[in-house]
């Protein structure tokens, strides 16, 4: 399942690009998602601080990823673009467990700093 999980992003991410171009966003201005935290590929700890702690705890089963939302917010097409990219993932599988982690955030979660996404693989 690990292994699907990253075909989808992939395939989520490519299938964003297309939609926001299609939908007339100029190349240079469809922001790429930057990973914050993102699970091995296989699953496993990853942690370079040797302090392996939540609030990362769920990023060990290779199913789950966290996705920087600050350059969508600094965006002039940010609607759109976070539109297309919430649908894209949706579609290829992934849901958002952490509703403060999700765009389903209130405004005041949104602009926190560090403010991401958290999707979790659940499959097609």
């Amino acid at each position: 399942m690990q292994y699907n999980a990253g075909v989808a992003l992939i395939t989520a991410l490519d299938d964003y690009q297309i939609k926001s171009a299609a939908d007339g966003i100029p190349t240079g201005s469809i922001v790429k998602p930057n990973s914050e935290a993102l699970s091995l590929k296989y699953g496993g700890i990853f942690d370079i601080g040797k302090n392996y702690s939540n609030p990362h705890c769920q990023h060990r089963s290779g199913l789950d990823i966290d996705i920087g939302m600050a350059n969508f917010q600094a965006s002039s097409y940010h609607t759109q673009l976070v539109a297309n990219l919430e649908d894209k993932l949706l579609a290829a599988g992934y849901t958002f467990p952490e509703g403060s982690e999700s765009p389903y955030a209130t405004p005041t979660e949104q602009s926190q700093p560090g403010y991401h996404w958290h999707a979790h693989y659940d499959g097609p």
